[in-house]
């Protein structure tokens, strides 16, 4: 699709009681007061937009409860409980990848999601994820994926021009390796890889401690990097799939 045939023609939305509490409580500071809402019209548009488990991360449950009502709050705070234990499938996932790499020498940075939850971008468990996203220098992807194989995860998917075919571990967490982070450019026309980023001194180590502690050489990317992906994901990779991305995930 050319860029001039690329246009978003949203429809008008009103500004509903309900609507300006999922936005506030997803992205506004805490404290911020707001005119009181019906509760089920509230967690059914947190959860229709992808915002309920960010909301729940956010919001402590006595404050959900006192504005949306205990049937209300109970369903926002159910998503994050979800996304808490994709997350731990995932973290699974990841240990068995840096193994595999550590024992490869292969570096690896993690992508879109789960490099927020690792950087103390997005709070824990308050960011739905579906897959481990794991981008790794070209010239290594498919020895990784050879090994990850051998290994026992199990082929999931097809290959696209940007990744390797999904792999499933036994956990049930699927992971994907990238040889490039389709959308993000570091020169005209091509696609950032692994190399051309750490050389741009866009992927770095761990500055904090995190959840997941890795034996082999994880580099996270920079929050200018992270905030880049996520535009050309969440824009014009997935602009026009809401249902496949929802678009206030990638504001998030």
């Amino acid at each position: 699709m050319t860029a001039a045939a690329f246009r978003f023609d949203p429809p008008e939305v009103a500004p509903t009681p309900a609507l300006r509490w999922v936005l506030a409580r997803a992205y506004a500071a805490r404290d911020t007061a707001l005119a009181e809402t019906e509760g089920d019209a509230a967690a059914e548009l947190a959860l229709r937009f992808g915002l309920a488990a960010r909301i729940a991360a956010r919001q402590s449950p006595e404050q959900l409860v006192g504005e949306l009502g205990a049937e209300a709050a109970t369903k926002i705070r159910r998503q994050r409980s979800l996304a808490t234990a994709q997350e731990l499938r995932l973290l699974e996932t990841l240990a068995a990848v840096d193994a595999a790499a550590a024992d490869l020498r292969v570096p690896y940075a993690p992508l879109k999601g789960q490099a927020l939850v690792l950087g103390g971008f997005a709070p824990e468990g308050g960011r739905p994820s579906s897959d481990l996203d794991l981008l790794v220098p070209e010239g290594k992807l498919d020895a990784l994926q050879k090994e990850l194989v051998r290994r026992g995860l199990e082929v999931a998917g097809e290959a696209y021009e940007h990744q390797a075919p999904a792999l499933r571990h036994a956990s049930g967490g699927v992971v994907e390796l990238h040889r490039i982070v389709p959308g993000v450019r570091l020169e005209a026309k091509k696609s950032a890889t692994f190399e051309a980023l750490a050389a741009a001194e866009l992927l770095g180590p761990p500055v904090a401690p995190m959840r997941f502690r890795p034996r082999g050489d994880l580099r996270l990317p920079r929050r200018e990097l992270l905030a880049a992906h996520a535009l050309a994901h969440g824009i014009a990779q997935h602009g026009l799939a809401p249902a496949a991305f929802p678009g206030f995930l990638f504001l998030a």
